[in-house]
């Protein structure tokens, strides 16, 4: 149904215009028979079709153009008075995945023509020349066996992950870069150099080589802005374990910075590091602004480059984030501090490193050979500052080069034509013998470390000791190993003062929790939480809330103060992959959607749970798994855990005396108006004091207090749990509510307790021995029970109780001569879910037996979703001092049940 006439030719014009303004334009008619056509462009070479349309004018008049050069592609339906009529849309809908079939055949058969086209370029091409004039001008060399054609242009192959050539681009010697017609872009690419741990990623040729000949990194040409994500996902994918950098080009002239915005978005995609290049203002020679690595190497050398990217130390910054701790008005330095305490310092002599001769060649290790048939050498890569395993063959140039620019060898082992291989191959080898056995427990990563007695904090790419930077990932007198990682941001900033360590309280304290003392305790545990690496008992922490409790806004909170300082995760996560990504670093996990929801998840859930539970003391959790190669695999866990759910699943014993619950209220079932309307003004007023309270460098500064505070932190912890130990006797539950403790107090205050003092803390502040109180757990049995108890089930429909009332009324026995009887309904109520109430010969209630069913159904109903699922609660139970277990088989509701027994008095009492 048309309502607006259009003849063929106003929609032939309306459907030229939209490609016009797309910017594409062509000379000649239009063919409207709904199949694809190519055309050249205007003011492009003639003969390349770079343009293609497709055009239907037939009801609904639609169409789709693109430009293949530019990677344009859109549709296009016509303008109409009135909205289509449900068989039009279908009609439209189908020619549209018709068109896109024709479409994707057509782009097939052009790649692959171009591809062909390609390899027909590469294979008559000649060498390049070194001294081809777009090389010379770009002060670089012709890398990976480069070709050119024999009229002098050069080729630069476009290849996809797994090797295929898809197109080339030409470089003339004027700089003129062309792409093949209908040649394959996206995603492929082409490298620089041979592979090394760290892989770079940049735009065009000419950077690329820049970068490689300063870094000695393998660099891959991803040609253009447009393609950089393309490229990261396919690097990313082909070598997950590799650390990667975007050289990003600064086009700082250009509107939005393509450059560097493509290049931040790409870098975020895959969890990579962006490197930027940065001008004084000078032009070059030509007059053009720089905007690359390649410009700054024309303008400052191959060194600035270098420094780009092993950027000097800057102190300064690192004294303002720690310099001293404060006490009253005397500044008390952290050497005169450490020479108060020595107790963590290793009490092996450290003997002096082996080292490689010159500055920039790899740090011998060591050697071993457990499990591997042979020996095996060790060596930190002066590049990269990661951890290199080889073995006697691998002791080659492919390697070595992974270790140390080609530079270094070549000037360390020279020899007539480049380097003496063997020479090189002997000293290295012979530096790892002499630095002795290798111990994989040295390795140390990213998070905080007691060294020597020194506070040492790993960033991932540089060191802070005692608050001052170093010039290198190595400390001399130290026998620790620091491998590099994922770098972690801290902005400059002077530490959190007093005054808002108490706005944090303040802020968490306006949440709507169970009890008041959760709120200086939960923020005593995000103040130490950072520092967990070097504190003597990790302590974990639960979340939990129903709808409307803030739960969900706490946790962001959480998440924004610790930011790269913590570790992430959400309920599908399994304990082996937390494992293996923490590997050695130190640094708080928060883990979210921390649900039970059935068997598998609950299974998965304790697993992490028992994993945070062993990292608990204060030697973390050391695990070692075998690997398929026959090496083992150690990892050393310190973190504190905080798990977010509706309800904890850390129900058992073991778990909750590490784990301390933060209970927040959630909405009434039934809300009337007048709540609704309250529950929304009270949350309201937690966002502006958290809006308030969150500066963008607020979680700096925090850490920054923690870090200037560690010792006093480590001090007041153990000043803490003598005085709650004393009180209570508990040792376990002095650990755990020790840690959210000191850091309440180290918040507020900068002074180290004496134990006497921490007593007189507790006892002027009463919500502190409650919470401590409310730490103790019972045994694992005794919650089995207590949760079998609580459970409330139905008699009928107008009589729902909790099983302990029902067992009490079920074991009242009638009056002799009396016409009551004893609480029938009860007593079936139970036999359905597989209990067996006999009462005693006392007439009072409370007295008889009450038997089990062990695998029955209805039991089995009520500990699901509980650390005894699985029929594992009639173990547990059967472990109690009270059980009377004796095998039995007896009839409940029937059906015969192996049984085991209590006396009624031990449950539930007796009048």
């Amino acid at each position: 149904m048309t309502t607006q006439a259009h003849t063929e030719a106003d929609l032939e014009d309306a459907f030229r215009d939209a490609m016009a303004n797309a910017g594409c334009t062509f000379d000649g008619p239009l063919i409207a028979d709904g199949k694809l056509h190519r055309v050249d462009h205007n003011g492009r070479a003639k003969n390349k079709k770079h343009l293609w349309y497709i055009l239907h004018l037939n009801e609904p008049a639609s169409g789709a153009f693109g430009d293949y050069l530019e990677g344009v592609k859109e549709t296009w339906t016509a303008k109409r008075g009135q909205s289509m009529t449900p068989e039009e849309r279908a009609a439209l809908k189908k020619r549209i995945e018709e068109d896109k079939k024709n479409q994707a055949a057509e782009l097939a058969k052009i790649h692959a023509e171009a591809a062909d086209k390609a390899a027909k370029m590469m294979a008559a091409a000649i060498p390049a020349a070194a001294d081809h004039p777009y090389l010379v001008r770009k002060l670089v060399k012709p890398f990976n066996a480069m070709k050119m054609t024999k009229d002098g242009k050069l080729l630069i192959p476009l290849k996809s992950s797994d090797g295929k050539l898809w197109s080339v681009q030409t470089i003339a010697a004027d700089g003129r870069k062309r792409f093949l017609v209908g040649g394959k872009k996206g995603g492929n690419y082409w490298s620089v150099g041979k592979l090394t741990d760290t892989i770079v990623i940049a735009e065009g040729y000419a950077t690329a080589a820049t970068v490689h000949m300063a870094t000695g990194f393998c660099t891959v040409i991803a040609f253009d802005a447009g393609n950089l994500a393309a490229v990261a996902v396919a690097i990313r994918k082909k070598y997950p374990d590799h650390k990667i950098i975007f050289a990003a080009d600064n086009d700082h002239l250009t509107t939005g910075n393509p450059g560097v915005t493509k290049a931040t978005d790409a870098a975020r995609a895959i969890n990579a590091t962006l490197v930027v290049p940065r001008f004084s203002g000078e032009l070059l020679p030509d007059g053009k602004a720089p905007t690359d690595f390649n410009d700054l190497h024309a303008l400052a050398g191959l060194d600035a480059v270098k420094e780009a990217f092993f950027p000097k130390p800057k102190p300064e910054p690192a004294r303002d984030m720690v310099e001293a701790r404060v006490t009253g008005n005397n500044v008390v330095s952290l050497a005169e501090a450490r020479a108060e305490r020595t107790a963590d310092e290793q009490p092996d002599t450290p003997r002096p490193m082996a080292r490689m001769p010159g500055d920039f060649g790899p740090i011998p290790l060591g050697y071993d050979g457990a499990g591997t048939g042979g020996t095996t050498y060790y060596y930190m890569s002066a590049s990269s500052h990661i951890v290199t395993a080889l073995t006697p063959p691998q002791h080659n140039e492919a390697y070595f080069c992974s270790l140390a620019d080609i530079s270094y060898w070549e000037s360390e082992f020279p020899a007539k034509s480049g380097c003496n291989w063997s020479e090189a191959r002997a000293t290295m080898i012979r530096a790892c013998t002499a630095a002795g056995y290798y111990k994989s427990s040295r390795v140390v990563g990213r998070g905080l470390v007691i060294d020597k007695g020194r506070v040492v904090l790993h960033l991932g790419n540089r060191l802070l000791v005692d608050g001052k930077a170093m010039p290198t990932m190595h400390i001399e007198d130290s026998r620790n190993i620091y491998e590099s990682g994922p770098e972690i941001e801290l902005q400059r900033c002077k530490p959190l003062d007093p005054a808002g360590g108490e706005r944090l309280i303040e802020a968490v304290g306006t949440l709507p929790w169970r009890s008041s003392d959760m709120a200086p305790l939960f923020a005593g545990w995000l103040f130490v939480a950072p520092i967990c690496g070097v504190l003597p008992w990790r302590t974990h922490a639960w979340l939990t809330g129903a709808r409307g409790s803030g739960k969900t806004f706490i946790v962001e909170k959480a998440k924004e103060i610790l930011g790269d300082l913590a570790v992430q995760y959400e309920g599908a996560t399994t304990e082996a992959a937390i494992r293996q990504q923490l590997g050695r670093d130190a640094l708080p996990v928060i883990f979210d959607e921390a649900e039970s929801q059935n068997e598998k998840a609950r299974e998965r859930l304790q697993l992490i749970v028992d994993l945070a539970r062993q990292m608990s003391s204060k030697k973390g959790a050391k695990i070692v798994k075998g690997g398929a190669s026959g090496r083992a695999t150690e990892f050393h866990l310190r973190s504190c855990f905080i798990f977010s759910s509706i309800n904890t699943g850390a129900v058992q014993a073991a778990d909750q005396s590490r784990i301390i619950e933060f209970k927040l209220e959630g909405a009434p079932e039934e809300e009337t108006e007048d709540q609704k309307a309250e529950r929304e003004a009270n949350f309201q007023y937690v966002v502006r004091k958290f809006a308030e309270l969150m500066t963008p460098d607020f979680g700096s500064r925090l850490f920054a207090r923690a870090l200037r505070q560690v010792n006093a932190i480590r001090h007041n912890w153990a000043s803490f749990r003598s005085a709650i130990a004393a009180k209570s006797g508990n040792a376990r539950m002095a650990d755990t509510i020790s840690a959210p403790l000191a850091g309440w107090w180290s918040l507020l205050h900068d002074t180290e307790l004496t134990p006497e003092e921490a007593r007189e803390i507790l006892d002027a502040n009463g919500w502190a021995l409650s919470a401590a109180e409310r730490q103790k757990t019972e045994a694992d049995h005794d919650q089995a029970v207590s949760h079998l108890l609580d459970q409330r089930i139905e008699v009928n429909p107008s009589r729902r109780d909790n099983i302990s009332a029902l067992i009490y009324a079920a074991s009242q026995q009638a009056a002799p001569h009396s016409l009551e009887s004893s609480d029938l309904a009860a007593q079936q109520a139970l036999a359905k879910i597989g209990i067996k109430v006999i009462p005693g010969e006392s007439e009072c209630p409370g007295f008889g037996e009450v038997y089990f069913g062990s695998d029955h159904d209805g039991l089995n109903r009520l500990y699901e979703k509980t650390a005894w699922a699985g029929k594992r609660w009639a173990g547990v139970l059967k472990q109690h001092p009270a059980c009377v277990y004796e095998g039995k088989t007896m009839r409940i509701n029937g059906a015969p049940k192996k049984v085991f027994m209590f006396h009624i008095s031990s449950l539930v009492g007796a009048d």
